[in-house]
């Protein structure tokens, strides 16, 4: 059984965009990466075919790292990864 993924790490890469990298335990087929503004309450997912921040996003398959714009560079973010298995 895969555990959980370690804590993302995230790099700024444009005026309005984040690259998210995080290493997801063997035998996980997918991530769903979710991104917040720090201090908001509600996070909302890093959709995988748009790049962007969605309520409720596509999936990632196993890739180690997502790019996430349209972002506020005046904020702060912060993001969480699940890991998802057969």
């Amino acid at each position: 059984m895969a555990g959980a993924p370690a804590p993302p790490t995230l790099e700024v890469t444009g005026e309005d965009s984040i690259r998210v990298r995080y290493t997801l335990p063997k035998g996980s087929t997918h991530a769903v990466v979710r991104m917040r503004k720090v201090g908001d309450p509600s996070w909302k997912v890093i959709d995988a075919s748009t790049g962007k921040l969605d309520e409720a996003g596509t999936a990632h398959t196993a890739r180690q790292q997502c790019q996430c714009a349209g972002l506020d560079r005046e904020e702060q973010y912060e993001a969480i990864v699940k890991a998802k298995n057969k």
